[in-house]
């Protein structure tokens, strides 16, 4: 069996190739990584060329703009990598019969629910990369002809590689005695672990015949908002020794940054049904940090320490 990973160099992507099993139904896997260079989201062409000359049975779709401030200036290039580029993949597997697991955001939605959002819930993306990963779950889910899909929706992805939260919350720990942190956004994060381990499952599960909903949610258990995140990642750090160092943290709204584009105030995913079809027991997000901070790779603990 031959998956392809698309952004194979992200923390997710190396968080599936980790946690990639051997067999799936008795067959071998076979993971393939392309480079933007072989396989560029953008561009119809390549996406054509490439998935026809390897035929996957699988693409998880990984590879996504990502710059949500960014974005913004750059509406034409997120709609076409984010947008059209997951269009392009599911076409050209539906010549053949393979299929797609498409990774797609909490910021489809608006922010305006009290509560956490259902699958059923419409989408109403407020800023520009929200809007690219929206018109995505339109352009997939819009008619019948591609049946081989499915979408996971996630938000807060955090890993202990990459760019992401948790490693710019440490470095700056590390730089600073001082921390400004938003705390007037709620949501959850989500393990590139524990994300990974699901998108096997549901494959898994596919392959055994098991009929998976087209969209699921998946996060971590628990919510919270940013500043919790930066201070739990303190106070861990700080138990562990890590980094002994006195800082302090200060919770701040949104509007202090000033940041180009506007973030979703509520973002809390309901992920209890993909919970129940997954048969995965969920770990809660201060458990993930914990869990995080313990597999750090070693380079960047020695980066932290000499600062």
């Amino acid at each position: 069996m031959k998956i392809l990973i698309t952004g194979a160099e992200g923390q997710l992507g190396k968080n599936l190739i980790y946690k990639k099993p051997i067999y799936i139904n008795d067959k071998n896997l076979k993971i393939i990584q392309a480079s933007k260079k072989d396989l560029d989201l953008s561009n119809e062409f390549s996406c054509k060329e490439f998935i026809l000359k390897n035929k996957p049975d699988w693409i998880i779709n990984c590879g996504a703009y990502t710059n949500v401030d960014n974005a913004e200036n750059k509406k034409e290039l997120a709609n076409l990598i984010n947008g059209k580029g997951p269009y392009f993949l599911a076409k050209y597997l539906s010549y053949y019969g393979g299929k797609l697991l498409h990774i797609s955001s909490d910021f489809v939605f608006d922010g305006n629910s009290n509560e956490a959002y259902e699958i059923s819930q419409p989408i109403n993306p407020i800023n520009a990369y929200g809007k690219s990963k929206g018109l995505a779950e339109e352009l997939l889910l819009s008619d019948n002809t591609y049946k081989n899909i499915h979408i996971i929706r996630t938000s807060w992805l955090i890993s202990n590689v990459g760019n992401n939260f948790l490693i710019k919350i440490l470095e700056l720990i590390s730089e600073k005695d001082v921390l400004n942190v938003v705390n007037d956004q709620i949501g959850c994060i989500t393990s590139a672990t524990n994300l990974a381990e699901i998108c096997w499952k549901l494959i898994k599960l596919d392959n055994n015949g098991i009929k998976i909903p087209n969209i699921l949610h998946f996060s971590d258990s628990g919510i919270c908002t940013w500043f919790d995140v930066a201070s739990t990642i303190y106070e861990f750090i700080n138990e562990k020794g890590i980094l002994k160092k006195n800082i302090e943290i200060i919770p701040v709204k949104s509007n202090f940054f000033n940041l180009p584009a506007k973030r979703p105030k509520f973002s809390l995913l309901n992920s209890q049904e993909t919970y129940k079809i997954l048969n995965f027991t969920p770990t809660h997000w201060r458990k993930s940090i914990n869990l995080l901070l313990d597999s750090l790779d070693k380079n960047i603990l020695t980066k932290l320490k000499d600062q």
